[in-house]
């Protein structure tokens, strides 16, 4: 084995056995031993690949490779012993020396090293790039397998017990007991013999059982090598005695077929090295002459080989017997040159032949010695073989190429290949038969019909005569076939014929599929029972998965029976909200949260106004019965509403079990009692005509019921109640619900001529008092008392009629109850009306003593929890008139029952008892409200403020002096466009007004495409573009001016024929009825825009100027060494250039062409305040954000320190849609103009904006988050600071799948220019990644593309950057996608658009590097992050507070107060 190989021939080690190891104390090796290297020592090149590379499973085979080899060679030392110094002491000087010993050593384990590495895997390989020396990442390999854990100890033992042989061979079954024994030696828990032995006989069949009994009945135990041997050879032994025999012809009958069944058995002395001992998977083949015919007494035998049964042993060679390996005479199988090559056959010699395919002699067996050819229309009947056989393809009607690996074995010993398998139909007169899986075998000489399968196929049976035999159908006993005796043997003469169905009129063969197709999608099994009935044209019978029907007809699988078992309360609570009923509550509510205990199946009732309850709610729950039954809560099982979400993260002790999305089946003890909940309530709502808005009332009443039924499917009688409490419950103090009663009123009596009772309505139980709940209709108000008169036959609302403001009776509004259950809410605990503990079947009282309520008094616990003032006003009804709850205890202060209010049914704050005013809700926003200087919405209504009088004069006369239009007579067949005014205060970047605007405003939604207009497009500046230009008049310290424009649409030139009205107010009064036939471009045209933009435009060209070719509405002029650029947003302007006199003169030529004002120095545009500072700029919409907030009435609302929180997924599925879409739509727009200078909120407004089209409550919840976030960062704004020289580099980012709705996922990216923030984008991608690298590097190709956006731009500007731009990507497998081509054949699923940022990165143009996830900026526009983690980022981004208010160590002070008031309110 030239494996190893030194750099000399002459040191070339001669022995086999490996040299010892030395190390001196100083850590070098010396000459004397082999492991280590001095100068004069060759090195030893390792060349031999290790064909097994380590992987996370194979560490001890790997290292049984590697630890031998280096062994042998002397090398170990270099894995075990410590590196050797570079520099060692003079022993004379003492000084450090050049040790001479080092760079022979180093050579040496760097040349380990790199074959240690080449034997490793790709996933081991990166954990090991570090190490710098074989003997460091030796050892990091052992220790990283070798560590031992309590979680592997138990998995390896647990496989120990659990493997079994199964259908594999004992060889196979012992190396695996083998393999968990060594894995648990080397973690340090070693097996020992015996426990190897009782793991290999628990694992065996019971075929071996007599083995077992064999090994367990000896008195001295047997080591685990014994038990392999015996083991083996008792496989081995069962294998021969089950093997089938063959059978050979008679000499009589050379022709004749015969079947027959004879186990060979070899001697013992030949079991060890018989070749049926060989490896699975080899080449087998029966001993030649092994099997003998079952033939008349008269015939002789045939020779058979020395060592078998009932045969003279051989006494020498002779040349008449034949080897049974190479079936050659004159010698026999042990003296066979061949005997030892495994891969040996008769026909091809062993040097150039390739293992044969492993041979079943089980598999076909056909017994057969004729040697002539058949003719094709002749079958001989053969008992023995196992399947049909034919040599002509063309007998076969369908087939398909074989693809086993078996071959036909036939009575000589010999197998023959098998190319096709398939179906023959063979026609006699009027009948026919099809024979299946008929074997297509070129070399076999007859046509074999397999007695078996003719019958058992085809339910036929066979009378064999002494001249023929005749084959009759079993139900009908029509003879079908007929074979006559041919030279001994049953010869069949039937020509093939194909059936006659449909598949002869299509002609071509085509996979099942295809028939699948054809057939209309078809269950598989109604095809396949077709193909085979009818014997259709298939190229194949492998029917695949058919995407379509599973596309089609997929649903949902059967649910089995839940094996969960509790034993005791509590530790298993099922829970679920219901709602929103059609019908709100006299007392508000809307839904309720039902809480069921699996141990005793008792339940808990809670009412809520919203399902923001639920977490109160079950905070209350949890105290009282953790309290009431001494145990905790073990887990709490619910669906996925988002109402649930905050339990996980307040009760983390409490384990929190989801069901999956759209399964309500997988919380199907809630749900079922929800619905028996329901169905009792509408019985008795039906029964007894209850009004609807007392709905509550009787579904607590009947929670309280249900408590005490024992369940329908239990043979006994024991409510949940008796399984909780231990207590049986009283039944005898139940009465008939919505039945009339009497209840004791004489304490609230205020004279003693009052009547002592009022009629009422018995409507349920009291759940905190020993009592009945009786309700009085007229008076609105809910009595409890213990001393009740009852008249249970007579039922009120029945007879009265419904009292109910809302619904005529309970049986015309069932369609209003048919709701589905909802799924989503927690649990609750019960107490009996008589007896037991005193804990309520619904809410839990926030109070233990009785209250005398305003309200009617809740049926449970969960009522008294009253609603906050900020609950939605359109979730509730009007309250309703002070009820009281009588107990004995309570004082009479409230109006007697007789003093019944005003008969009409108005609520008034009177009436209700409160005298505040109402409040709305604080998500209740309302734009259209305006402050108290707001401006005016019509002519009438300015005409009457002299400012606005004042203002509608000035624009007037600037519309004349620009001679917008002539009066001229109507025209009779054009189109007259209308005219309104619209009016603006104009405010400074303080909030101060700066004056009043009156704008005269054609009301161009009136005008016609082609009659009036034709193109509108004008183009504005990318806000990128500005920031782009303002970094580099910093770094470039250029002033920045800016420009207004008056009446900007009035210089545009009108190219189509306008008519006018008249403005509002200034109708000329010589010529009333005139228009105003405009000959320039107004305010509200369609194409007014566009008019102006092109008059601007030409007057810079003929300045000099250029339009940008990536930005039209950049304007840039290089003359004379000189660089003016211009930004332009319709009528604002921006103008900075490197010389402040071209600067000014450019405004004053302006000036003369046009009405414009020169506001200065940059300070206040498009409403974004711009301080300017010596060190740089700070853009704010400190004013913008301040309206927005005062539009929403968020403006006293609690800040908080995130945007969003973490963890946060919108979907369009969770929550109620939202009650004023348009007012979602205007704040999340108004939000995403904020963006302009908050980056770090863009992510979030991005969100809520994917839910435009239909937002629920919890993406308004979302917004208000943003808005709250603002609040407390209202002064925060983007700064930007001088920097030389210019580069430019970005970060990219994505979050994989993000979208739970469509799993798409988001992409972002942040470019800077030096150290300023520029450009930004946090977007959802249009399609759907299938990994996080794809996701990853659409979002590098979407930064890479900006990317050179921004190049061009600065290329135009003529501010290049003096580096090559860098990419960051967090992603490594994204990072090569972009610079290696060789990973782009897998990756074609990516479209080839954004593969051009490769051709970036070739050319130079582009250098993407990775960074590590915690420095990615970018990682803050793609997910909701944690408070300190988004800090971080938004410092990065560059917002901050304004300089003025950031200085020094000041700043550091404010921010930290104010992120911890931010985050206390949060």
């Amino acid at each position: 084995m030239a494996a190893i190989n030194t750099s000399s021939s002459s040191t070339t080690p001669t022995s086999n056995n490996p040299p010892e190891t030395s190390t001196s104390p100083s850590g070098t090796f010396s000459q004397s031993t082999s492991d280590s290297l001095s100068c004069a020592s060759p090195m030893v090149f390792l060349t031999l690949p290790v064909h097994t590379k380590l992987s996370r499973t194979n560490f001890l085979a790997w290292k049984s490779q590697i630890e031998p080899l280096l062994h042998a060679y002397g090398l170990s030392s270099f894995l075990t012993s410590p590196p050797v110094s570079s520099s060692s002491p003079n022993p004379v000087t003492g000084q450090l020396e050049l040790n001479p010993n080092y760079l022979p050593w180093y050579k040496q384990d760097q040349m380990i090293l790199a074959w240690l590495r080449a034997s490793l895997s790709e996933s081991i390989l990166a954990q090991v790039v570090s190490c710098s020396t074989s003997g460091e990442l030796w050892r990091h390999l052992v220790q990283t397998f070798s560590a031992s854990s309590r979680a592997r100890f138990t998995e390896l033992r647990k496989k120990l017990q659990n493997t079994t042989k199964g259908s594999g061979s004992c060889s196979d079954f012992i190396q695996q007991i083998r393999s968990l024994s060594d894995e648990l030696a080397f973690i340090g828990a070693p097996v020992s013999d015996q426990d190897l032995v009782l793991a290999v006989l628990g694992g065996l069949n019971p075929d071996y059982n007599s083995f077992v009994i064999a090994v367990n009945s000896r008195q001295d135990p047997m080591s685990f090598l014994e038990v392999q041997s015996l083991l083996l050879s008792h496989e081995s032994l069962l294998q021969t005695q089950q093997a089938p025999a063959a059978s050979l012809p008679s000499p009589a009958n050379p022709t004749a077929f015969y079947a027959a069944n004879f186990s060979y058995r070899p001697p013992n002395n030949q079991n060890r090295n018989s070749r049926s001992s060989k490896p699975r998977g080899a080449f087998s083949r029966p001993p030649h002459n092994a099997f003998r015919p079952r033939v008349p007494n008269s015939a002789p035998l045939l020779p058979t080989p020395s060592g078998f049964p009932g045969t003279r042993p051989d006494t020498g060679t002779n040349s008449s017997e034949t080897c049974q390996i190479c079936y050659k005479r004159g010698h026999l199988a042990r003296a066979c040159w061949w005997r030892c090559d495994m891969r040996y056959t008769d026909d091809v010699p062993p040097s150039s032949a390739p293992p044969p395919p492993s041979v079943n002699p089980q598999a076909h067996v056909a017994h057969t010695a004729a040697v002539s050819n058949s003719n094709a229309t002749e079958w001989y009947i053969d008992s023995g073989a196992t399947h049909h056989v034919t040599s002509d393809l063309n007998n076969l009607s369908s087939f398909v190429p074989y693809e086993g690996l078996d071959r036909l074995q036939i009575g000589d010993g010999k197998g023959m290949n098998i190319l096709h398998i398939g179906n023959v139909c063979l026609s006699l007169g009027n009948t026919s038969v099809i024979l299946h899986e008929v074997l297509h075998v070129p070399t076999f000489t007859k046509n074999l019909l397999s007695l078996s399968r003719l019958l058992s196929d085809n339910n036929l049976r066979v009378e064999f005569h002494s001249c023929f035999c005749i084959v009759k159908d079993c139900l009908t006993s029509t003879t079908l076939l007929q074979a006559t005796v041919t030279n001994g043997l049953y010869m069949l003469t039937a020509p093939t014929a194909c059936v006659p169905v449909p598949h002869a009129l299509l002609g071509e063969r085509v996979n099942a599929l295809t028939w699948h197709y054809r057939l209309g999608h078809p269950a598989m099994h109604t095809t396949s029972k077709l193909l085979s009935l009818f014997d259709l044209p298939c190229t194949s019978t492998k029917l695949d998965v058919c995407e379509h029907c599973a596309v089609a007809k997929c649903h949902k699988l059967p649910f089995s029976s839940s094996t969960t078992v509790t034993t005791a309360p509590l530790e298993l609570i099922h829970a679920d909200v219901w709602g929103p009923a059609p019908v709100v509550t006299a007392n508000g509510f809307k839904y309720f949260v039902l809480f069921v205990d699996d141990f005793s199946k008792f339940s808990w009732i809670f009412f809520l106004s919203s399902k923001a309850e639920v977490v109160t709610v079950f905070s209350s729950f949890k105290l009282q019965v953790e309290n009431l039954f001494s145990t905790n809560i073990k887990i709490l099982h619910t669906d996925g509403g988002t109402e649930f979400s905050p339990l996980t993260r307040l009760y983390p002790q409490v384990v929190h079990q989801l069901t999956c999305p759209h399964t309500p089946e997988q919380n199907g003890v809630v749900e079922r009692k929800n619905r028996h909940i329901l169905e009792l309530a509408l019985a008795v709502i039906d029964h007894a005509c209850i009004p609807l808005e007392l709905w509550d009332e009787i579904f607590a009443s009947i929670v309280f019921l249900i408590n005490r039924l024992p369940p329908s499917h239990s043979s006994t009688a024991t409510s949940p109640f008796e399984i909780l409490f231990h207590t049986p419950p009283n039944y005898l103090e139940l009465r008939v619900l919505g039945s009339r009663c009497f209840p004791l009123t004489r304490p609230y009596n205020k004279h003693k001529l009052q009547p002592h009772s009022v009629p009422c309505v018995f409507l349920g139980y009291a759940l905190s008092q020993k009592g009945y709940r009786c309700y009085h209709p007229a008076t609105r108000r809910m009595y409890v008392s213990r001393h009740v008169i009852f008249h249970e036959q007579v039922l009120p609302f029945k007879h009265t009629g419904s009292v109910s403001t809302t619904t005529s009776s309970p049986a015309s509004d069932y369609s209003l109850w048919a709701l589905p259950l909802i799924s989503s809410g927690p649990p609750h605990p019960p107490s009996d009306f008589a007896n037991g503990p005193r804990l309520p079947d619904g809410p839990l009282p926030c109070n233990p003593e009785p209250v005398i309520n305003n309200n009617i008094t809740s049926l449970s616990p969960a009522r008294s929890l009253q609603r906050s003032t900020n609950s939605n006003p359109s979730d509730r009804s009007p309250a309703r008139p002070s009820d009281h709850e009588i107990t004995s205890s309570t004082p009479s202060t409230s109006l007697t029952p007789d003093q019944t209010p005003s008969a009409h049914h108005m609520i008034t704050r009177n009436r209700d008892n409160t005298r505040r005013s109402r409040q709305f809700p604080d998500f209740v926003a309302y734009l259209a409200s305006a402050p108290s200087h707001s401006d005016p919405t019509s002519f009438a209504i300015a005409n009457k403020q002299p400012h606005w009088r004042l203002a509608m004069s000035q624009e007037i006369q600037a519309l004349h002096n620009n001679h917008t239009w002539d009066l001229v007579a109507p025209p009779d067949t054009r189109h007259i466009v209308g005219c309104k005014w619209v009016f603006k205060t104009k405010r400074r970047s303080d909030g101060t007004i700066e004056r009043h605007k009156a704008r005269l405003v054609a009301k161009g939604f009136t005008q016609e495409e082609g009659i009036d207009y034709f193109d509108t497009f004008s183009p504005v500046i990318r806000p990128t573009t500005i920031r782009i230009v303002l970094s580099l008049a910093l770094s470039n310290n250029w002033a920045i001016r800016q420009l207004d424009v008056n009446n900007a649409f009035l210089h545009g030139q009108l190219q189509e024929t306008v008519y006018m009205h008249q403005p509002p107010g200034f109708v000329n009064p010589a010529f009333p009825s005139h228009v105003c036939l405009l000959k320039k471009a107004i305010y509200g045209l369609k194409q007014s825009p566009r008019a102006w933009f092109h008059t601007l435009s030409s007057a810079l060209i003929a300045l000099g100027f250029h339009g940008s070719k990536f930005d039209p509405s950049l304007f840039i002029s290089h003359q004379h060494g000189q660089t003016i650029i211009i930004l332009i947003y319709v009528d604002d302007i921006i103008v900075t250039g490197s010389h402040m006199d071209s600067v000014t003169t450019l405004i004053h030529t302006l000036q003369s062409k046009f009405s414009i004002k020169d506001l200065g120095p940059l300070s206040f545009f498009l409403g974004i305040a711009v301080q300017q500072t010596p060190g740089g700029l700070h853009l704010s919409q400190q004013q913008y954000i301040s309206d927005l907030l005062c539009r929403t009435h968020m403006a006293q609302a609690q800040p908080v320190s995130t945007p969003m929180a973490v963890n946060t997924s919108l979907s369009k599925f969770v929550g109620d849609p939202f009650h004023d879409p348009k007012l979602y739509r205007a704040v999340v727009g108004a939000l995403q103009y904020v963006t302009i200078t908050r980056p770090e909120i863009s992510f979030p407004v991005n969100k809520c904006s994917q839910f435009m089209h239909s937002p629920t409550t919890e993406h308004w919840i979302a917004v208000k988050r943003i808005l709250r976030y603002l609040k407390g960062t209202i002064t925060h704004g983007l700064y930007f600071q001088a920097s030389s020289p210019l580069t430019l580099h970005a970060y990219s980012d994505s979050d994989w799948a993000g979208c739970p709705d469509d799993r798409r996922s988001t992409s972002a990216f942040c470019i800077y220019l030096g150290p300023n923030l520029i450009s930004w984008s946090s977007k959802k991608q249009p399609t759907v990644s299938k990994s996080s690298t794809e996701a990853e590097y659409r979002s590098l190709a979407l930064a890479g593309a900006e990317l050179i956006w921004v190049q061009h731009i600065l290329h135009e500007l003529h501010q290049t950057p003096s580096q090559t731009p860098i990419l960051w990507c967090d992603n490594v497998g994204a990072a090569y996608l972009a610079s290696n081509p060789m990973y782009h054949a897998r990756t074609k699923h990516v479209e080839i658009d954004f593969h051009f940022i490769r051709e970036r990165v070739v050319a130079r143009q582009l250098l993407v590097q990775f960074i590590s996830s915690r420095d990615q900026i970018a990682d803050g526009l793609t997910k909701g992050l944690t408070t300190d983690r988004f800090i971080s980022i938004r410092d990065k981004l560059m917002v901050c507070l304004p300089p003025s208010t950031c200085g020094g160590g000041v700043r550091n002070k404010q921010d930290a107060s104010s992120h911890s008031v931010m985050e206390s309110a949060g």
